[in-house]
Order: C-alpha cells, then structure tokens, then sequence
C-alpha cells in the first residue's frame, strides 16, 4: 500500500491522539498488574519497526536520500559496540536495563528521521499538516490535563512525589514524562485557540484549556508553572503584535479573555503549591543535609564529600537543577576512573553504578555518559542538522517576519521549552513518550520557518 499525502495526515492524526491513551495503558498495567512487558513497551517497538521501514523504504526508492541508510547503519553499530563494552568492562549491570535503555534513545532519532522524510516527501500541504497537529496537540494538552484535575478532585490520583514535596500527576506513571508532554504541547495548543474565528466554540475551547491548565498546575512541578507561564507570556505577546504590528483592530476579546483565565491559573498555582515545594526544597537544603566544619572541610575529598552527602554546589543550582548537578560530579568521576573502551563507547545505563543505578536526568549527560564519546558524536548528527536547519531558516526568514509570524513564535516557544526541559531536567530524549512530541515539533518548526 503506498502512503499518499491524505493518508498520512489521518494516520498522523490518530498517532498523536493516541500517545496518552498508551501512556496511561502503561500507568495501569504498571500499577494493578505483575507483567514485565507492557503495553507501552510493544506498541512502542512497532512504532520504531514502523519507522525503520519508512526510513529505508523512502531511502532506498529516492537515491538523494540514501546516506540515510550509511548513518542509520552506523548508529546501529556503535550502539552494539556500546552494549558489547557493557558487558564485557561493567559489573554489576542489567542486560533487560541496558536493552530497554537503547531502545529509548533510539526510537527518538528513528522518529526523528521518519517524520522529517516523510513530511519533507510525501506531505504535499504544509499547512493541512501544521493545522491537523496543532489541532491533536490541542486535544492531547486538554484531555491529559483535564483528566488530572478529575483524578485530584475524585482522590484516585498518585502524587508527583514520594515525600517533602506537594503534586499530583493523575493516573499517570511518570510524573515527569508527563509534565513534559503537556509543557510541550500548551503553547501548540494555545495556538491552535488564538487561531480560530471568534464565536462560541472558540469560547468553549478557552474553557477547555483553561481546566486542563489547572489540572497541569496541580501537578507542582517547576516544568508545569514554566509551561504555563510561558504560554500564558506568547498568548500576550500574540495579542500586542496583532494589535499594533498587524494592524489587528480592537483587543481580541476572546484571546484576550484566554490570556487572563491563564494569568489567573499561573498566579493561583505560582502561590500555592509551587511555592510550598520551594520553601521545602530549600529547607532541605539548608537543614537535613549537614555541612562540614572549615576544620572538617581542609580533611574531606570533595569528590567524597559529594557522594557521601548529595548536596548541591549552591542553592541556586539546588533549585533550578533539583540536585542534579551532584550526579553529574558521580558520574564523571565514574567516567575519569573508566577504561579507554568505557570513553569511548560509554558506561552503559546510569554509568558505572555500585548499588543502585540513577541517572543524571539530564539528556545530555546521560546519553554522553552512557554510549561515550564516539557514541554521543554519531548519536547527535540528526538533531545538530535539524537545528542547523532550523536556525539557518529562521535567519532566511528574516528576524522582523518571524516574530510577526504567530505560527512561527508559537512553535518556536515550544521547541525551546522542549529543548529547556531536556537540559534542565531530562526525560525528553530519553522518554519515547515524550521524545515523539520533540520530533514533530522540530521537523514543524522546520517547515513553519520555511513557508513565505
């Protein structure tokens, strides 16, 4: 069967909206049941097969394209030379972790490469294409969202955190993943709103959104306020360059209207449970973890001390990295004490653990620290050409005609917010939940950049 431009849009269409139906399958099959294989994990291994096929298949019928094949062939070895090195140099290690672990960081570049194939080959209507995903991104931010507020209100939902801190993540699994994908897909969502004509269903829909951004602030992640905030600031940046630089009459009553509900829920949840989880963060770092006399500091080994004590270079990074720069120092140490075939096709997952793996939860380091040097430079080749792209189509674009383009700004905010996310708290790359959100909005971003 070959798959014309019609058929994708509806194909795409229903793999988007679907995304959160496996997510919270998984949630539960997790949560009630003893089984090992969920069915997130075997759907997810048909959707990478689906992608391999598509990526040979447009590859090898379009020659322009076939040092695709070279690059996916490579990728494939140095993941093998990776898991080899793993076996063979690490102990104690998890042959079920390291698989799993690959297979997550694979099928981002594989959906990566697929969509930007078959967007570039076989869409024949850009704009139908950004239309139907900003429309999914729209249903999938408000029924995730909404179904977070009706779990908190009915007392079925699991907590965001297992201690000191306040949250709600809903049926769902991962508190994290989740509050991922909703900060990913509100801007999209916003835009999906701000677009449409006024009149009752646009209202409707500020409504909808505007109870799926409380459910999402319940969560009480710092991921969750920025997603909102920083939605809440593009929709008003929206309305002020219609009004003066488009010469958009009046005030947009309806955006408007958006613009405040979202100003009241951030305000709402910025002085309740946000503040509360900052207050604690910073009474744990200033109270439970104790420190070293100056007498005691001149006898410790720093790399020690921080093992020992997991206690943050400084408050500010204690807050912003929630710890995480403490398990970039272990890690490194991990990967200076490593052999020469460690560096340079990495430690495997959470590097060179002794008791219990934990992993940095930042993508980068993570994957760096994880298939090493050779692996990180071929893993990186797609998503450093797409943001050389990206970034060489908003300058051919012209600086002035991208911030008057809504379209644009909008998918540009929830790329950097994927991008934000991925460095600062991770769990972006290295979720297939989330990571299929960073390669739509990436190869979107590419073709809303490249319109006239």
């Amino acid at each position: 069967m070959k798959l014309d431009h019609e058929s994708l849009i509806k194909y795409l269409w229903i793999f988007i909206l679907i995304q959160p139906v496996i997510d919270l399958m998984t949630s539960l099959m997790v949560q009630f049941t003893d089984t090992v294989v969920t069915v997130g994990a075997l759907v997810r291994v048909l959707f990478v097969a689906l992608f391999f096929v598509v990526i040979v298949y447009i590859s090898w019928t379009m020659p322009k394209h076939r040092k695709i094949l070279y690059y996916v062939g490579a990728l494939a070895l140095v993941l093998i030379a990776s898991l080899v090195v793993t076996i063979l140099f690490k102990d104690p290690y998890s042959l079920v972790a390291e698989l799993q672990f690959l297979f997550k960081i694979v099928y981002f570049n594989l959906a990566l490469i697929a969509l930007y194939l078959m967007f570039k080959e076989i869409v024949t209507d850009k704009q139908q294409l950004l239309n139907i995903v900003f429309k999914a991104f729209f249903f999938v931010a408000v029924a995730v969202g909404a179904s977070i507020l009706i779990a908190v209100l009915t007392q079925t939902s699991l907590e965001s955190y297992s201690h000191t801190k306040v949250g709600y993540k809903g049926w769902f699994f991962s508190g994290n993943e989740i509050s991922a994908v909703l900060a990913i897909t509100y801007p999209m969502a916003a835009y999906y709103i701000v677009s449409q004509p006024s009149g009752r269903a646009k209202g409707w829909m500020i409504v909808a959104l505007t109870i799926s951004a409380i459910g999402f602030g319940l969560m009480g992640t710092k991921v969750a306020l920025g997603g909102i905030l920083l939605t809440t600031l593009t929709v008003g940046y929206h309305i002020i360059v219609n009004r003066f630089g488009n010469g958009v009459k009046g005030w947009q009553k309806f955006n408007t209207t958006l613009f405040i509900a979202l100003i009241v829920v951030v305000t709402a949840h910025a002085s309740s449970s946000f503040l509360e989880n900052i207050a604690n963060q910073i009474y744990q770092y200033e109270n439970v973890v104790s420190q070293p006399t100056e007498e005691e500091q001149e006898q410790i080994d720093p790399d020690a001390y921080i093992k020992d004590n997991f206690h943050a270079s400084s408050r500010f990074l204690n807050l912003i990295l929630s710890s995480r720069d403490i398990y970039v120092k272990i890690h490194h140490s991990y990967f200076v004490d490593a052999p020469v075939a460690q560096k340079l096709f990495g430690m495997g997952y959470a590097s060179n653990y002794s008791e219990d793996p934990k992993t940095v939860e930042i993508d980068a380091f993570d994957l760096f620290y994880s298939i090493g040097i050779i692996g990180f430079i071929v893993y990186v080749i797609p998503i450093v050409y797409m943001l050389y792209r990206i970034i060489r189509a908003f300058f051919d674009k012209g600086i002035k005609a991208t911030f008057k383009d809504s379209t644009s700004i909008f998918i540009l905010v929830s790329l950097a917010i994927a991008c934000g996310i991925s460095t600062l708290a991770g769990h972006v790359i290295t979720a297939p939940a989330v990571s299929i959100y960073l390669a739509l909005v990436m190869c979107l971003t590419l073709i809303t950049l490249q319109r006239q």
